[in-house]
């Protein structure tokens, strides 16, 4: 093999002494992949770690090197977890913002280096509601000794929905997330455990019926709100 001289622009080429005819310069290209005038070959190569940041599972892997300011696509959560959290993206810092989007872009240094993905864990929330129609009572959502309504919760509580009858009401109905369970209400109380989504209760009251007997001996029946003695 021939060595080949290679010549860089504006650099002089000198014919040699006694040479005649034709010299011909063939032009080299090198590969330029991010387009910033630069060969790829002259470049330092990033390479990319994931960190799972005390969460379980296995960590994704990128075989791939990236030059200066490229395009990486970041790998989901697939299979990812964390006791009491939700997988919520990387960052570039254990406790940092989280990178938005699924891409991420190399810095624009030549250098090269190491880039370290950290998992971004966002506590497991959820909300329950308790809605009451009509008039009658009040109702609330007690979680972890405290007492809200709406009320956040963690992903796997037990709360308790409360009931406070007005006086002359009894409870009508109680629907959770449509489902009927007025039949598992105990002393105006209802336990629903594991919480692992929103829940959303909602709540009837209703008048409870009296009796009234008149000094004419004369019988009357009806709701304690609206009495029909006529």
């Amino acid at each position: 093999d021939k060595d080949i001289e290679i010549y860089q622009p504006k650099d002089m080429f000198t014919v040699p002494e006694g040479t005649m005819g034709t010299k011909t310069i063939y032009a080299l290209w090198a590969e330029n992949k991010n387009n910033n005038d630069k060969p790829d070959y002259e470049e330092g190569k990033y390479s990319v770690t994931y960190n799972l940041n005390g969460g379980n599972g296995t960590p994704p892997t990128d075989e791939n090197e990236y030059l200066a300011d490229q395009t990486v696509t970041l790998k989901d959560g697939a299979g990812l977890t964390k006791a009491g959290y939700v997988f919520d993206g990387w960052s570039l810092t254990e406790d940092g913002q989280k990178i938005a989007g699924n891409t991420y872009t190399t810095p624009k240094s030549t250098d090269g280096g190491r880039i370290n993905f950290y998992a971004v864990w966002k506590e497991n929330k959820h909300t329950v509601t308790v809605t009451v129609l009509g008039l009658g009572g009040t109702a609330q959502v007690v979680c972890n000794g405290e007492t809200a309504n709406p009320a956040t919760v963690s992903d796997g509580d037990d709360v308790i929905i409360t009931f406070a009858p007005s006086t002359g009401y009894t409870l009508g109905s109680v629907l959770v997330d449509e489902t009927p369970k007025t039949d598992q209400v105990k002393e105006n109380e209802l336990t629903l455990t594991d919480v692992t989504k929103d829940i959303l209760v909602v709540v009837t009251f209703q008048s409870e019926d009296f009796t009234v007997e008149t000094p004419d001996s004369k019988v009357y029946t009806g709701s304690s709100l609206e009495p029909d003695l006529k």
